[in-house]
């Protein structure tokens, strides 16, 4: 009986042994879990970062693109007037010097 005793007394003591030591694993794995965890939602937050600076730099490529082309038409017209306003010029000049050879005759 004694030795039965004892013998259970090995075995109880080697499993405290054995759930002290899956405590601790328990423990380390807890802790990793927390930092992977940690770890992600940094990773997350680094991604929405990029995304929003990725939609930003898009619209920002847009509107510039849309600056650039309000640009050129502007360029467009502004070349248009010049140009008239030159004919116009001409035609004042040709007109005033037809005036000025009437004149003269």
């Amino acid at each position: 009986m004694k030795e039965k005793k004892r013998v259970l007394e090995e075995e109880n003591e080697k499993l405290k042994e054995k759930l002290d030591a899956s405590k601790i694993t328990i423990s380390s794995l807890i802790a990793e879990n927390d930092r992977v965890k940690g770890e992600f939602e940094e990773v997350k937050a680094a991604k929405q970062n990029l995304i929003k600076k990725e939609s930003y730099s898009s619209a920002k490529i847009e509107e510039l693109s849309a600056r650039i082309v309000a640009l050129e038409n502007s360029e467009v017209k502004l070349n248009s007037k010049y140009m008239q306003c030159i004919g116009n010029l001409k035609d004042k000049i040709a007109a005033k010097m037809k005036d000025e050879l009437v004149l003269v005759k």
